[in-house]
């Protein structure tokens, strides 16, 4: 606030709790790879990740879900101990999310001097309003209950597929190393 403050109250705040913490994120896998053909393999794998106490920002003073607009900041919790603080904004560790994955791979060597592969992966993520990580001033739809804004992450990407393959170029100086040129295509 300063010295000489300006603006009128009721003012927003933010509190940060003794007990925060980074999150946890925990990853696993699983993963199968055959030669099918000479200088050929399918590779299946299973990806998936856990996040536990992510952060997350809420609303500690909101007024209760459904509560008429008309009663202004009288529903509010805090509002009888702190009335000139409107919205206190709380970090807390109260977020999660969950990810799985299937990744196929097809992968060819040393065909005529080319080698390329191919990979495709169907996944899918949620999590507790992944907006509170964007730099715009979202928060969560329900501070009173965090699996209430449970939904896509931001970075959902059912549906990935990828293409890439390098060519090996014959040698232009003796002694050199072998020339290869490659290139990669994506698709989501």
């Amino acid at each position: 606030f300063g010295s000489s403050p300006t603006g009128a109250p009721p003012f927003n705040i933010f509190r940060v709790p003794d007990d925060f913490h980074l999150g946890y994120y925990h990853y696993f896998h699983t993963t199968f790879q055959r030669e099918v053909l000479h200088n050929n393999s399918v590779t299946v794998s299973y990806v998936g990740s856990r996040g536990k106490d992510l952060v997350w920002r809420k609303e500690i003073n909101a007024p209760p879900i459904g509560s008429p607009t008309t009663s202004g900041d009288l529903l509010r919790p805090f509002h009888n101990t702190f009335p000139q603080y409107r919205s206190i904004f709380e970090f807390t560790n109260d977020s999660k999310s969950w990810y799985d994955s299937l990744q196929l791979s097809f992968r060819q060597n040393s065909w005529h001097g080319i080698n390329t592969q191919y990979n495709y992966t169907l996944s899918k993520c949620t999590d507790y309003n992944s907006g509170n990580r964007d730099t715009g001033p979202s928060q969560a739809d329900n501070p009173y209950d965090p699996s209430n804004s449970l939904g896509p992450c931001n970075f959902d990407v059912r549906h990935n597929f990828n293409i890439g393959g390098s060519v090996s170029v014959p040698k232009t100086a003796v002694g050199g190393p072998p020339l290869q040129i490659g290139t990669v295509f994506t698709a989501l």
